[in-house]
Order: structure tokens, then sequence, then C-alpha cells
């Protein structure tokens, strides 16, 4: 079954964090937490180093790991979902301090000379498990990264860097969220966008004349890059966008090159070697090879692709145009969507009239039920942040044992993250006492508000985005580990995406789209005609998209690959966007690094994760579920107890391999995207 058409009343047997916090107790939450961590670093650091053992030392650390990360999730989720702007401050506060705290925690010597003590005593190996084994072995690597191998005066240097890297990463990022923009329109301006665009949108008087306002959040940005007819129309909303957040840049820029600093300070010459140590890559020059290699095989597929805009582009009614026949940033969303079109005859606003967001997720939700032999289950949702946030019991459809829980928040709000993310908000483990602490996960997005006379209606990317990020969910649902560091996506960073890529390949198959494509007036199925045409489709601009993909890798090598501090942030992004995406960015002055949310949220020097998980998603699927069926009970295990479960309890490539059979190779990614 999915969502059920009655919600019972509120049953909280699985603890569901209460996520209605006031002020005063997300302080509160915060105090406790670092009074506790404190005592349990104190505890550690006194144990004599002949008595040290996996129980004594490593046990306590990993247990208020455990106990400490639902607390922690809580309040520092608060800001991207909260509407009261005095909760995401208390919010961002409460980040700040955990944050500062942790790395006063991980600057520890004291405990650090007694994890090395357990790490060399290798005779008191022979009774741990392989995950014990791993989280000793990755605890002590991670106080080594952290520099406790260096002088007081350089450890002391490395902590005041780590700070200021992370006041920069919070400022960075409420920048983003509190930063939205705006443009005024007139309808005439806005030509081509459909009706339901400007049901409900706000105006303003701009001199004398009403016009629409068009902010930058993504459904606005999407639509008018999409569909306004006028040039002038989409490039000066993007410039808007790209313009959004000029304090970011400097900020973007010190980080760099305190990041730097730090991976001098431990031994590497630059910040992208130190990172990629603990990553599948190991090396830059890996990342660099895969990046450059990909780039030569896409660039005639691009360059074919470019001529066709160029093509639609001159056979447009010249009131339309402002520029020569190049094909520049703010085009390439509009002109793929007239040759898609041309082409195939694919309307997205037709499109969109099968994918209401209630059709979607019923078909959304049995997908993955079938996929992995899961039932969800709607809840009372009384201890959420906001009425949009809807929560699911997850069972296993045999057994009926308890799996975890998940929430959904679909619709943009005032001061809501805005974009589309996953987070696990509490981790699955082993409790002391023999039972288990069940996950919980969080999706959050912006798809388009139903307004009185429509119900929320997606474009078919908004589809892939949405079973994308449900990807990730099922990733913290299913995975079943001892402890908590390694649940779910806390795997090796370049892996984290392939799981939930690898899931979007079922939004191209037509027995998928028609179980849940139905007309949102009429009930008519998606006709088979233009389910065919969609998926034929689908690889029209892959060769654009992945050049784009490579130039945010190839950015952030560029900023972290350096062994100087000579980094200019803005010289470094326009010069890659220009030599490798093949689209032209006009000569006005923009700076779209300071909305570049991944380079200060964790994928530094990790961007190009993506596209290398891409080649891992596709061998996934092509070698598995199109070999055995898309529904195959035995793939859809293996898939959820070889890859999901073990989350980072053991290196990636392991579950890989023991997935696939062998190690995986590129030519399925090859495949996917229309090329041999």
């Amino acid at each position: 079954m999915t969502a059920n058409s009655s919600i019972p009343v509120f049953d909280n047997t699985f603890l569901i964090p209460n996520y209605n916090l006031g002020v005063q107790e997300i302080q509160d939450v915060v105090e406790k937490l670092i009074k506790q961590g404190k005592a349990i670093n104190d505890q550690i650091a006194s144990v004599p180093l002949t008595e040290v053992s996996f129980e004594n030392v490593i046990a306590p650390l990993a247990i208020d790991s455990n106990q400490s990360m639902v607390d922690y999730s809580k309040v520092t989720f608060l800001q991207h979902v909260s509407s009261s702007r005095e909760i995401r401050d208390a919010s961002m506060e409460a980040e700040k301090k955990l944050e500062e705290f942790d790395i006063e925690c991980r600057m520890r010597k004291d405990v650090y000379r007694v994890v090395k003590a357990l790490f060399d005593a290798k005779e008191k190996w022979s009774d741990l498990s392989s995950e014990d084994k791993r989280l000793l072995t990755k605890t002590e690597l991670s106080y080594r990264r952290d520099g406790l191998n260096l002088s007081q005066e350089d450890s002391d240097k490395l902590m005041v860097l780590k700070k200021r890297i992370s006041e920069l990463s919070i400022l960075y990022g409420r920048n983003i969220s509190e930063g939205d923009a705006e443009a005024l329109f007139t309808k005439e301006e806005l030509e081509g966008l459909p009706e339901d665009f400007f049901e409900g949108r706000e105006k303003k008087v701009d001199g004398s004349v009403e016009k629409y306002v068009v902010t930058t959040k993504y459904p606005d940005l999407f639509a008018v890059l999409k569909s306004a007819d006028f040039e002038s129309t989409r490039k000066t909303l993007l410039l808007v966008e790209e313009r959004r957040c000029k304090e970011n840049v400097p900020i973007l820029q010190e980080a760099a090159k305190l990041r730097l600093r730090a991976a001098k300070l431990l031994g590497y010459k630059t910040h992208a070697e130190y990172v990629l140590e603990d990553k599948m890559a190991k090396k830059v020059e890996n990342v660099l090879k895969f990046e450059e290699n990909l780039q030569k095989l896409l660039e005639p597929l691009a360059e074919k692709e470019i001529k066709s805009l160029v093509e639609i582009k001159k056979g447009l009614n010249k009131k339309f145009v402002d520029s020569d026949d190049s094909i520049y940033s703010w085009d390439s969303k509009y002109y793929f969507r007239l040759l898609k079109e041309k082409l195939y005859d694919i309307k997205e606003e037709e499109v969109k009239q099968y994918f209401s967001i209630d059709r979607v997720t019923d078909g959304l939700l049995d997908t993955y039920q079938k996929l992995l032999g899961l039932t969800f289950t709607q809840e009372n949702n009384s201890l959420g942040w906001h009425k949009d946030a809807l929560l699911y019991k997850v069972t296993d459809t045999e057994t009926k044992d308890h799996v975890g829980h998940f929430w959904m928040d679909l619709h943009p709000r005032e001061g809501k993250y805005n974009h589309a993310a996953c987070w696990l908000l509490r981790a699955g483990y082993n409790k002391n006492n023999g039972t288990r602490e069940y996950p919980v996960t969080a999706i959050v997005a912006n798809f388009t508000k139903p307004t009185n006379s429509k119900p929320s209606l997606l474009k078919h990317d908004e589809v892939v985005t949405l079973f994308h990020e449900f990807g990730h969910a099922m990733h913290n649902i299913c995975s079943k580990t001892k402890w908590s560091r390694f649940h779910g996506v806390n795997v090796e960073t370049d892996f984290v995406e392939a799981p939930s890529q690898m899931l979007e390949n079922w939004c191209w198959e037509p027995s998928v789209l028609q179980g849940f494509g139905k007309h949102y007036i009429t009930n008519e199925p998606i006709p088979e005609s233009l389910v065919k045409r969609l998926v034929d489709a689908k690889n029209l601009g892959a060769g654009l998209a992945n050049l784009r993909q490579i130039f945010f890798g190839m950015f952030d090598m560029g900023i972290h690959n350096v062994e100087t501090e000579d980094i200019d942030v803005n010289k470094t992004y326009s010069t890659l966007r220009k030599s490798i995406s093949k689209v032209g960015v006009g000569s006005e002055q923009t700076w779209p690094a300071g909305t570049f949310g991944h380079m200060m949220g964790g994928y530094d020097s990790g961007y190009y994760g993506y596209l290398w998980s891409e080649v891992f998603s596709a061998d996934m699927f092509y070698n598995r579920f199109k070999k055995e069926g898309l529904f195959s009970k035995t793939a859809g295990n293996d898939y959820r107890y070889k890859i999901l479960g073990p989350g980072g309890s053991r290196d990636a490539m392991e579950s890989l391999v023991a997935f696939l059979g062998r190690e995986p190779d590129m030519s399925a990614f090859l495949k996917s995207i229309g090329m041999s």
C-alpha cells in the first residue's frame, strides 16, 4: 500500500524526535550536547595506556555519537525548514556552537594519545568484528588527518583555521538561503509561460506599471529559462540569479586559502590531495584523468548539440532574439525545449498534465515498495516542523518488522531551503541493551504549490529529482549497521550519489510512467506514444549537460588543487566555464560562485563524484535490473542488502563487487547517455 487515506492517531512507539522546538529548547539541547561530549572525552583521556581496550576507548565515543546525533540533527536541521526567522537563527547559532565544539573535541591530543595506544596494540584487535576494526581504524585516521600528530603550535594553528572555515561555511549557507532575489516583468515580457505560472503570483507597481514578481527560486527560475520567449527576460532573470550573494565570493575565496593552509600543515601539497586520500578515487591524478578523458569523449557530441540549437535560434521570430546566433547560458534550456518539441513533439506543459504531485508520490512509493520489499504507511505528523511535512512509517513487507520513518516536505515557503535534498535525522544503530534504534530521514523539496484551479503539476525532470532524493532516503532507511557513523549515506562521498542516481532509471521506464501518469482532470493514463517520445528524448542535451558537470568538477579542482594561495575564485570560474561548457556567458559581470553551495557544503574537492558515481549507477542498473527485470526480487534484495544495507561499514568498491560480481566499468554509462 501507499499512503493511507485516513491518518491514524499519533503513536510514537519508535520515539520520533519532536521538531516543535522553541529558541530556549534549542539552546538547552546545545548545552546538554556540549556537556555530555566533554564528559565522554574526559573519561577516555583518563584511561591508562596499559589498560586501553575497544570497550573503554572507541565504544564510548561511538555510543555518544549514536545518541547525540539525534539531538544534533534536530536543532541544526530547523534552519532549513522552520517558518520562524527566530528559530532559523537559533538553529544556525546552534550549528555554529556545535561545530566549534566538535573541532575542539577532534583536536584533543589527550584523547588521541589513548586512541593511538589502542590502534598500535594490534594484539587487542583479534576479537573485534570487521565493523569494529573499521571504526577503530577510521577513528585513528580522523584524528591523524586533523593533525593530532602535529606539534602543539601547529595543532593550535590548525584548530583556528578549522573554526574559521566552519564559520565561513555557515555564513555562506545562510547568505544563500536568505539571499533570494527577484525581478519584475510585465505579462507581455513573460510571453511563453503557462497561465498557471501567473495564478496567485504577487504583483508590484514598477513606476506606474503593474508587474509580476518572479523570484530566483528554482520553480520560477527554471520555468522562465525554459519557457520565456523573450531572450531579454531569460537573460535578466539569470543575471539576477548570478549576481545573488556577491558577498559569498570572498567567503569562498578565503575558505579555499584556509583549506590550503590547513592541508600544508598536515603535510599535503594541496587541499584536494588531502580530501581524496580517503575517497574511492584516492588521488588527484585519477580525478583529473577521469574528467579530462570524459570531456574529450563528450565534446564532439556537445558541438553537434550546439549546432542543432543554433539552427532553432536562427528560425525564431527576431522580435524574441537580442543576441547573435551564439548559444548563451540563458538560452540552452529554452532552445533544448524547442528542439525537443520539434524532434519529439514533446511539450512540457502537455507532459505535466499527467504528473500531479499526489499521483507521482503514490507512484514513487509504490515503485520503491515493490523494488525493496517495503511497506510505507502515512502517520500523524504532529511532531513535525510544518503542516506540509508528512510522516511515513516503513516496515518490511514480508516480516512486518519495523525499518524506519521518513518525512516528505515538498513545497516552498519563506525561509525554507530552496533546493531539493535529503537529510539523515537519526541514524540506525545497535543499542547497548540489545535492541535497535531505527533511522529517520527527511526529503525537502520546492515543487510548485497547488492553486485553487490546479494541483501541483511536475515536469518530468522534477519527477526524476523526487525519485533521486527518495533514493537517498532509502539508503538511510535500508542501511543496517552496528554504529551510526557508518549508517546510510555515510559512505565515501564519491559513491554517495550512486545509489540514488541508479534509482532515477525507473523514471524512464514506460511501464512505470504509465503506472502513475494520469491526467489530472480526465484520469486518462499518459499515452504510450507520449511516453515513447519522452524516453526517446532522454539523452537530448547529454553532451552539454555532462560538460557542465565536468566544468563544476574542474572548477572545484581549480580552486582546491593549487599549491599557492594565489586563488581567484571568480577568474577561475569564468575561465573554466568558457573553455569547457561550450555556451556563451555574455560580457556582464556576475559572480555565480557565490551560490555554488556544494563548495561550502562538504563537496569541496569532491564535486567530480557526481559523474564518477554515475558510472557505478549505470553499471548497477544495466547489468542487474535491465537484465533480470525492473522489479526482480533477487536484484531488489541484493540491492537492498548488498548496496544500501552496509552503508559505510565497508568500502564502497567491496559493495559494488558483491552486487555486480565483478569490478565496475564505464561501458554502461556511455550506453546510458547514448554513446557507444
